[in-house]
């Protein structure tokens, strides 16, 4: 018996092959994303507790013993801090390259007159103001180019990618006022609060990833599909 699958993936052009080694990576990375997220919640979690028996004078009578919480519970939350920005650099750039190469896939499979090249689908993250909605539109005009090449601009738009983008703002939101609490907190109280506004946004995180996840499953779905039965035209290797 044959590996029609394996003979599929064999008879695909090269690019192609990339796009699918690439999507596989970015979903291995938000799944690991999705993890740090709960270690922090779980960190974050332990944190309130230590601080909240601070509060309350627990360690009053033994402050050695408070001292050594406090140890750990920096060094867990550094540990947990470090591995997640390290996590979201990479998963970052491999999105935005798996973004590049989904628009110009489209263009490969046949589709024209498309607002946003493959460039600027990645440039517009980096320009203020209008990184509020242009990425989004090129995500939404990449998905439909999936859906069909030839006639893409009479294609709907999912309820994902909006659901998606209100999600990714409201993370962003959640999370500088996060920040900016934990940078003029001094008293137990303010810490206990910005503490909240973290779990708030690690909680919206979560639901990101797993937002962008059916997304780039979806997408790369599509395109398989149509690199395996070109629309109207030879795919070019």
């Amino acid at each position: 018996m044959t590996d029609t699958s394996s003979e599929n993936a064999d008879t695909l052009p090269r690019s192609a092959r990339k796009f699918a080694t690439l999507t596989r990576w970015v979903i291995w990375l938000l799944y690991a994303q999705i993890a740090i997220a709960i270690a922090a919640i779980v960190s974050n979690y332990l944190e309130y507790a230590f601080l909240s028996d601070l509060a309350y004078g627990v360690y009053d009578n033994d402050q050695i013993r408070g001292h050594n919480e406090e140890s750990a519970s920096h060094l867990r939350q550094l540990v947990v801090s470090v591995v997640g920005i390290v996590l979201a650099i990479v998963c970052g750039i491999l999105i935005l390259i798996w973004i590049h190469r989904a628009n110009r896939n489209v263009r490969q499979l046949g589709a024209e007159d498309m607002q946003f090249t493959p460039g600027w689908a990645v440039g517009w993250h980096f320009i203020p103001i209008a990184n509020l909605w242009k990425p989004y539109q090129a995500v939404v005009e990449i998905w439909k180019a999936s859906a069909d090449p030839l006639n893409w601009q009479e294609q709907a738009r999912p309820n994902v990618l909006p659901w998606w983008w209100v999600t990714w703002i409201l993370a962003w939101v959640v999370q500088q006022a996060s920040a900016r609490l934990f940078r003029n907190a001094y008293e137990i109280g303010e810490f206990l609060a910005a503490n909240v506004f973290s779990q708030c946004a690690l909680v919206l995180f979560i639901a990101l990833c797993i937002v962008f996840l059916r997304i780039v499953t979806n997408i790369a779905v599509m395109q398989n599909a149509h690199f395996q039965n070109p629309p109207a035209r030879n795919i070019a290797d």
